[in-house]
């Protein structure tokens, strides 16, 4: 992770199939979500929810203000979970499946606000803020999907896993700097974990996560 944050966010990978690519993992992720897409939603809204507790990534968010009234933070999260609808529903490494653009898409988007915070002196993205920010859209679902009624097996997981690395791969994480492999050396170290009452931290953890926000918001007005 001290390497990964050296890096800029966008290594610049170029959009295509890795070497790695395990299509049937790939789908499995895929089944995974047309069976629990209501917990995977919410599995994700609370990994979202996390991220406002970081503060690198905070920072960005606030400074593009796509958040900073209730209506235009309903239009981003709605916006994002729709992008996510699409990659786990169509081939997101098809050129001309609506997911492709739609990766293009987003990933355009992160160059555009990451450049534009670095140039602002705002912020300077990396490879860590990059992989942290994933990790919201599959590690609630890995370690708290449970309690949403998401009970994955351990392939079932490793397909989750491999799928959020082709995701990574498209979005330009170097794929040497990534954080699954830690997570698939130690599945049972996260079952471990999973079986583990929930602790105060996390709800802290939400909470300084919006505290932080709406200071960051009445500092950016001022």
């Amino acid at each position: 992770m001290r390497v990964a944050a050296t890096h800029p966010a966008d290594c610049g990978t170029p959009m295509g199939s890795p070497p790695w690519l395990d299509t049937d993992k790939l789908k499995m992720a895929q089944s995974l979500f047309r069976r629990h897409f209501l917990g995977v939603f919410i599995s994700n809204l609370v990994g979202l929810l996390c991220l406002l507790a970081v503060h690198s990534v905070l920072k960005v968010l606030v400074f593009t203000r796509r958040s900073s009234v209730r209506a235009a933070a309903f239009r981003r999260y709605l916006s994002t979970m729709n992008h996510v609808r699409k990659w786990y529903t169509e081939d997101v490494f098809d050129p001309d499946s609506s997911a492709f653009r739609s990766i293009q898409q987003v990933r355009k988007m992160h160059s555009n606000a990451f450049r534009s915070a670095e140039s602002a002196q705002v912020s300077t993205a990396s490879q860590t803020d990059m992989m942290v920010t994933q990790w919201a859209f599959f590690g609630v679902l890995l370690t708290r999907g449970h309690r949403l009624g998401v009970r994955c097996s351990r392939e079932e997981e490793e397909g989750l896993v491999h799928f959020w690395k082709s995701i990574g791969h498209l979005l330009g994480i170097e794929d040497r700097t990534e954080i699954y492999p830690w997570i698939l050396g130690d599945l049972q170290l996260v079952a471990r974990a999973t079986a583990m009452p929930p602790t105060h931290t996390e709800a802290a953890l939400c909470a300084g996560g919006v505290a932080s926000l709406r200071q960051g918001y009445y500092s950016t007005a001022a």
